[in-house]
This record gives structure tokens, C-alpha cells and sequence, in this order.
């Protein structure tokens, strides 16, 4: 944009320059017009070669900051992370069969329900410590309540946890080393052993060739009338409606006790749903009262309504 202002003439005038912020000057006198002219090209290209020589340093320095951000985030040398699940299990074989009677958890044919019964203290006391409960379900309940123990030649506890709580029993293994916990999808979570003590323990190829683990699963219905109450939270949840009816799940006598009671394992007591007879002909129909392993093996019960499909995921996951 072009501004005019005032100069003075050759002969000291001033003259005014069309559109002009009215400031007023003083024409220079030129006392020697071509050293001027040198003096200020000069001055233009040391300009012009300070601010290239910025340009030039500024981009040198996106570059570096380019290679260092790259360097930063490279993980073509990273280590693989440490496994998770299953590969943190350890331990040692153990006996199913239904006469063991050897209760030494250091001895090669242990029986594998004492160290079940191992995993069940350490669930309790951990979750008695965090304020959570929990309760057994599948073939835990069917054992504790036919024969006040663990079925012999099974492998793992069933177990209830409101999903709430799944990110407490997570850090377990910072409360006792000898347990580890993992979520193995949103509705099953798994805990085992980690003996590193037993010079016959060992990790196993895949989980299910474990020889003992605890299944904790997560309840798909809530009873809506509690499921927001924080008292209701860290009391009880409830399993999925097929096991107990309507007014169990819905009524307004939901608390506490009013829908669970205890079980006696060996020598501990743990809580379990009041209806388990209900409950266990719900799953296993009449016949679970006659032991028969091959026939009627824990963790293969069906809800008979619409939360059929869900259960079938559930032990189709299980085995």
C-alpha cells in the first residue's frame, strides 16, 4: 500500500505526499550517493545471510527434534512383555482320585483338592481384607453342599464376583505371591498357584492342563432394585436370574442374608446361594445327589431360559 507523507524540496521546502499519515520528514541530504548506496546493499545482504543462517538453524533443529522423537518411540528393540494368564501359573501335579487322603502340599501325590482348598483361603482372606464378598456356585456348591468338601477329581472352584470388584482381585498377587489372578474375557476371570517353592511345580501348556484353578465369573444380571446401592456392593451380587426366581431377584427382601446363606468346606465356612437345591437341580437335574464323575462333571449345567446361550458360552469357555 502506498502512503505518502511530507519531504522537504532540495531547497529545504516541505513538500506533501498524497495519502500520508501526516507524519513530516526531512529530505537527507546525499553528501556522497554511491558509497550510501554500498554501505546499505551491504547491509541488505548481511541481513539476508543472518536470516538465512536463522532458517537454516531452525530447520537443523525440527530435524533433530524429528530423529530424537523417532528414537523415542522405536520399538523395533523393545523386549516382549512378560507373559500374563495362565503362563504365571505354577505348580506341581496332584491326585484326583476320590481315596487320596495325602494332604501334603510339598508331596508329588498330593491330593488336588487340598490345594484347592489352598486357593479358596487365599481368595477368602484376600477379599475379607478388601471388603468384598463372594460365593460358590457350580460344582463347588454341589460338593460343599452334598459332602461339606471339594469334589475330589475336579479341577477348579466356581466362584462368584461381582464385576465391580474384578480389579481388586487383580492385584492379588501384590497381597500374596503365591496367587495370580487374570480376567480371561468380561465374564470369566481365572486364579491359580504360583509355587515356587515345590521342586516339582512347573508351568503348564495351556490353562485347562493345570492341575488346579479357581473360575471366577461375573454375573450378568444384577437385581436392579440393590445394584446401585454402595452397601448392596460390597455385600452380595446375584447370579444370573435362571437360578433363583423373580421374587428372589427383584423383591424387595434382596439383603444381605435374605438370599444367601453358608456352606461348610472341611474346616471353613464360605457363603453360597439358600436356594441350593434349587439351584443344583437347576444344573445338574436330580441326579447330582449320586457322585458319578464321569457322568456328571462339574461347570456343565445350563440354564433352562433365555440366559441358555449365555451359559453355554460359559462352559464352552470353561473346558
Amino acid at each position: 500500500m502506498i502512503v505518502a507523507g511530507t519531504l522537504s524540496s532540495s531547497n529545504g521546502s516541505l513538500v506533501r505526499l498524497a495519502g500520508s499519515f501526516g507524519t513530516i520528514a526531512q529530505k537527507p541530504k546525499l553528501v556522497n550517493p554511491v558509497v550510501n548506496r554500498a554501505q546499505d546493499l551491504g547491509n541488505r545482504q548481511a541481513t539476508t545471510f543472518e536470516e538465512e543462517k536463522s532458517r537454516i538453524g531452525t530447520i537443523e533443529m525440527k530435524m533433530q527434534n524429528s530423529t530424537r522423537a523417532e528414537k523415542s518411540v522405536d520399538t523395533s528393540k523393545r523386549e516382549d512383555p512378560q507373559p500374563l494368564g495362565w503362563n504365571r501359573c505354577r505348580q506341581g501335579p496332584c491326585s484326583k482320585f476320590d481315596n487320596c487322603t495325602v494332604h501334603d502340599p510339598r508331596a508329588l501325590d498330593k491330593c488336588c483338592s487340598i490345594v484347592l482348598e489352598q486357593l479358596l483361603h487365599g481368595l477368602q482372606d484376600f477379599l475379607r481384607d478388601k471388603g468384598v464378598s463372594f460365593y460358590i456356585m457350580f460344582g463347588t456348591l454341589l460338593g460343599a453342599h452334598r459332602d461339606g468338601a471339594i469334589i475330589p477329581w475336579t479341577s477348579d472352584l466356581d466362584v462368584v464376583v461381582e464385576a465391580d470388584f474384578t480389579h481388586v482381585l487383580e492385584r492379588i498377587h501384590e497381597w500374596n505371591e503365591t496367587f495370580y489372578f487374570w480376567m480371561e474375557n468380561r465374564h470369566i476371570g481365572r486364579m491359580c498357584i504360583v509355587d515356587n517353592d515345590d521342586e516339582n511345580a512347573k508351568t503348564w501348556g495351556a490353562w485347562d492342563k493345570i492341575p488346579t484353578y479357581v473360575d471366577v465369573y461375573v454375573p450378568k444380571h444384577v437385581a436392579k432394585n440393590v445394584a446401585r446401592s454402595s452397601e448392596a456392593k460390597t455385600v452380595f451380587p446375584v447370579v444370573p436370574r435362571c437360578v433363583f426366581n423373580t421374587v428372589d431377584i427383584y423383591g424387595s427382601e434382596i439383603v444381605q442374608n435374605s438370599t444367601f446363606t453358608q456352606l461348610r468346606i472341611r474346616d471353613f465356612n464360605v457363603y453360597a446361594p439358600a436356594r441350593a437345591v434349587a439351584i443344583l437341580n437347576h444344573i445338574y437335574t436330580t441326579k447330582w445327589m449320586n457322585p458319578d464323575e464321569a457322568k456328571s462333571p462339574h461347570g456343565s449345567g445350563q440354564c433352562q431360559n433365555d440366559d441358555q446361550l449365555y451359559y453355554n458360552k460359559l462352559v464352552s469357555l470353561a473346558k
